[in-house]
């Protein structure tokens, strides 16, 4: 179970941080504030900091969100600071197509890769038009996928998305025919070094 800490940009600080409250098994950590269109999305490095000290103190996996270079810059600094995240393992997710963040294409997914920490593991989202290149892009580069209703509202051209699950079915799909199958939840926590609290 991860949930987001990003909220709205409308959201405070302070409502942001209480989600670890509920105790999920894992949270989204953004590592930079980022132009979202017409809108801001603050991240500054005080309360990425004391997100992530929360994390490491409450035992919650972060999922670092990186919008852009910076952010890759950021979360090389963050790590340097606190050490390692809850579980040993860093994984980050790209989130590129965002107005005011880094190109959803190919060429810039393998830039983000390349910049990213040793043996960090990492997932892509490609927001709006950007969803099926990036993800074609990731599965050809050894990543793994990020889909949902919060990043694309259009299964194609002129029809809309109905569910989350028709997101994930096609996802998992272009997995399979990527040779690169869908891991079953315990293979995911293990990887993602997320404890078994069952």
């Amino acid at each position: 179970m991860q949930l987001s800490t990003g909220g709205a940009v409308t959201d405070s600080f302070e409502h942001r941080l209480a989600v670890l409250d509920a105790g999920p098994d894992a949270c989204s950590l953004t590592c930079g504030t980022v132009n979202f269109g017409a809108d801001v999305f603050m991240n500054p490095w005080g309360f990425m900091t004391e997100l992530y000290a929360r994390t490491q103190q409450l035992g919650v996996v972060p999922e670092f969100e990186l919008f852009d270079f910076g952010h890759i810059a950021s979360l090389h600094r963050l790590l340097a600071e606190l050490g390692p995240p809850a579980g040993g393992h860093v994984h980050c997710d790209l989130v590129m197509g965002v107005p005011g963040g880094m190109p959803g294409d190919a060429a810039t997914l393998v830039q983000a890769v390349a910049a990213l920490p040793e043996d960090a593991t990492w997932s892509a989202t490609g927001i709006g038009r950007s969803t099926l290149p990036v993800l074609l892009a990731a599965l050809a580069a050894g990543g793994h996928l990020r889909v949902g209703m919060e990043d694309t509202v259009t299964y194609s051209r002129g029809r809309p998305v109905a569910s989350n699950a028709e997101l994930v079915q096609r996802a998992a799909a272009a997995a399979e025919l990527a040779q690169r199958p869908a891991l079953l939840p315990a293979a995911a926590r293990e990887m993602l070094g997320v404890p078994d609290h069952r």
